[in-house]
């Protein structure tokens, strides 16, 4: 599209970048119009009362892969007069430079992917202007499919949540690989729905009572207790009590018959063999004939 822009006294011509598709129109649509602009060659305002007797009046119409032609233009009788698949113009009241162009059945035909139209005077042009035919009208939802997808997403949501459920189950039972894991095929064990009742009330019992009864149990415990707690003793129990005065025998203890074969250890109170063990002359511990920890 070429335009004149008037900086001063200095006259431009500007090539300006369109879309590709400016306009779009169903092939075959009767008695198609569109607003097009007139402007001044020299000046670059829009141009008035242009009519079909204008000197050098012409409006250029070419299909896409044939040759272009000047279109046969009439005047509209008024501004709200019908198109009848002729070619005809008539000037936008109060609008400069903006008319209104009724355009020939004959170029908006099927058959071709694209129209071109060009116009005018000796003293002004017409935006060149690119049409898209297509084989849908664009205003129209039926032709569009929206009328259609309407009903489709209405259909869509008049599902209850038990629909939804129910055709999840329906498809992963007819697809379980594909859809997901189908817990009745668990390691190659055939299921039955809702089996895994008795494991789940169980874990509930664990976590709701049982769990919670134990660690109210721990919170109980008295120093007792613990100290009654036992240690393995070479296959026979032994409590920590136990334990821990036969290591302060040992640690802190008196102990008597050092050097020779027997050596006794005693309790904290001094008189308790707690210990006694028989040893070689090189005080390895060959035999223990006592271990007292009550």
């Amino acid at each position: 599209m070429k335009k004149l822009i008037v900086f001063g006294l200095v006259i431009v011509c500007v090539a300006l970048s369109m879309p590709a598709w400016a306009f779009t129109v169903k092939g075959g649509t009767t008695n198609w119009e569109i607003d097009v602009e007139f402007r001044n060659k020299t000046t670059g305002l829009p141009e008035e009362d242009i009519t079909s007797a204008t000197s050098g009046f012409v409006i250029y119409g070419a299909r896409a892969g044939a040759a272009g032609a000047d279109l046969s233009v009439g005047d509209l009788a008024g501004e709200t007069t019908a198109c009848d698949g002729t070619s005809d113009i008539y000037q936008r009241t109060g609008k400069l430079g903006c008319y209104r162009l009724c355009v020939a059945d004959a170029v908006v035909a099927a058959g071709v992917d694209h129209f071109t139209l060009y116009g005018e005077t000796d003293d002004a042009l017409m935006s060149m202007i690119t049409v898209q035919i297509v084989g849908y009208t664009p205003s129209d939802g039926d032709d569009l499919g929206l009328t259609n997808l309407d009903a489709t997403v209405s259909s869509r949501s008049s599902h209850t949540a038990a629909n939804v459920v129910d055709n999840f189950e329906t498809q992963s039972q007819a697809d379980p690989t594909g859809f997901h894991v189908n817990v009745k095929e668990v390691n190659g064990t055939a299921q039955t729905a809702n089996d895994n009742g008795a494991d789940i009330n169980a874990i509930l019992e664990d976590s709701g009572t049982t769990i919670p009864n134990q660690i109210t149990g721990l919170n109980n415990l008295s120093t007792s207790d613990i100290l009654g707690m036992t240690v393995d003793n070479d296959g026979s129990a032994v409590s920590l009590n136990a334990f821990y005065r036969l290591v302060l025998a040992v640690l802190t203890g008196k102990t008597a018959g050092s050097g020779t074969s027997t050596i006794t250890f005693y309790g904290v109170d001094g008189t308790t063999p707690r210990l006694v063990m028989t040893v070689s002359p090189v005080g390895n511990r060959t035999t223990i004939t006592t271990r007292d920890g009550s």
